[in-house]
């Protein structure tokens, strides 16, 4: 790499890491980053190979660097989330993951995880309001409402869970996550030909679905 090449840093970087040479890449960015000045990608790069290579310290370290960089990067802070959860520092992660969700009006990674972690939690009710939050981001998206009605679940609600189950098949009626979860509740009520009917009706629109073929056998 000629000197001062940022471009070719980053690329050999990346390189390294998805061979998974960690240690590689580690050298390359460090070197780079020690000698010229600092740059928001590279200090993010660096972040991220150090969370894989187990040192939360160092990845929080450079991850913080480059949040003062670009503060309103909401894949820094995310990144920023997941070496604070790697660390075991919950508390942080939450404020790095709700900041990062309040940054964008766009639906990112970040609402996911927001809602995931208070969902291990148990946090129900704060994981139904950060679904809410993420709803007016993808309107009349299946994939809320399947998280709603996990949540859902999650507070002994089952009448509201298989009603949020309904409105994602209601959107799309090839949404196979929402279609096996209510064919497991029908099973637990002890309707299994309900529950069949709920993964045929997936089928109907889609011949090919394997994933729908393997629930079918199941029931």
């Amino acid at each position: 790499i000629s000197p001062g090449n940022i471009v070719a840093t980053k690329i050999l970087a990346n390189s390294q890491l998805k061979s998974g040479d960690i240690q590689g890449g580690l050298k390359t960015l460090e070197t780079h980053i020690a000698k010229y000045p600092p740059d928001t990608e590279l200090l993010a790069l660096a972040g991220d190979a150090y969370l894989r290579a187990g040192n939360q310290s160092k990845a929080k370290d450079y991850l913080d660097r480059a949040a003062k960089l670009a503060p309103q990067n909401v894949s820094i802070k995310t990144r920023q989330a997941a070496a604070n959860l790697a660390a075991g520092d919950n508390n942080q992660a939450l404020f790095d993951l709700e900041a990062a969700v309040n940054l964008s009006s766009k639906p990112s990674q970040a609402d996911l995880a927001l809602v995931m972690l208070h969902m291990k939690s148990k946090e129900y009710d704060k994981a139904l309001q950060a679904i809410a939050n993420l709803e007016k981001k993808l309107p009349n998206n299946p994939i809320t409402y399947n998280l709603k009605a996990a949540a859902l679940l999650g507070k002994q609600d089952r009448i509201g869970a298989r009603s949020a189950f309904e409105q994602a098949l209601a959107i799309d009626t090839k949404f196979l996550p929402a279609a096996i979860n209510l064919a497991q509740m029908d099973i637990q009520d002890k309707k299994p030909d309900a529950a069949r009917k709920r993964i045929e009706v997936v089928l109907e629109k889609d011949k090919n679905n394997v994933r729908a073929m393997m629930a079918l056998a199941d029931i």
